[in-house]
């Protein structure tokens, strides 16, 4: 079953689970490995979000890996949180990855249809955000900040989610590429 045919009702989870429900598998988390100053929980992400700045395009340029995906309770019925300092993956493909040049993105996120080249724009509240589509009717936007770790610590109010990004070498071979449903998923 592809997303759009979901009931908006159900829109409201996180986009981790609902590529689970686009491909059955959840992101691998793996030990904690060299990122002690990472994140563990949506909170904790929450507090290096209010404590960071907004980057410039200097500090953004170039490719972001999640390194944590955490959801709130309230909105996923549990809280939820996949941490993997190395990078998070679906077999071997990275969950989510921002490809960055100045103040445009390229979003490569299992579960979202592929998308062109977006603008990462000032939100007026210290933040860069982006648009994007998860497929369905909750049109979330991420707001990213850089940490004091140099982390970019981005949040998704619509879900009630946040995803933790490092900078961090990829591959095509890592990328995850459209299935035959148009959505992207894990190689």
């Amino acid at each position: 079953m592809v997303i759009t045919r979901l009931a908006v009702s159900t829109l409201t989870v996180a986009a981790v689970v609902a590529s689970t429900t686009l491909f059955g598998q959840q992101p691998q988390t793996g030990p904690k490995t060299g990122c002690d100053n990472q994140a563990r929980s949506l909170a904790e992400l929450k507090r290096a979000f209010a404590g960071a700045k907004m980057p410039s395009p200097a500090e953004l340029s170039g490719s972001w890996v999640a390194i944590g995906i955490f959801g709130a309770a309230h909105s996923h019925g549990t809280e939820t949180a996949s941490v993997d300092c190395a990078g998070l993956l679906r077999g071997k493909t990275l969950e989510q990855v921002m490809l960055i040049e100045g103040n445009s993105v390229d979003p490569r996120f299992i579960g979202a249809p592929p998308m062109p080249m977006r603008a990462l724009t000032p939100d007026g509240r210290g933040s860069l955000e982006f648009a994007i589509d998860f497929g369905g009717d909750a049109n979330p936007r991420y707001r990213c900040r850089l940490t004091a770790t140099g982390t970019l610590a981005c949040l998704v109010d619509v879900y009630d989610e946040g995803v933790e990004f490092k900078r961090n070498s990829v591959s095509q071979e890592e990328l995850c590429r459209p299935s035959r449903d148009g959505y992207c998923g894990p190689n």
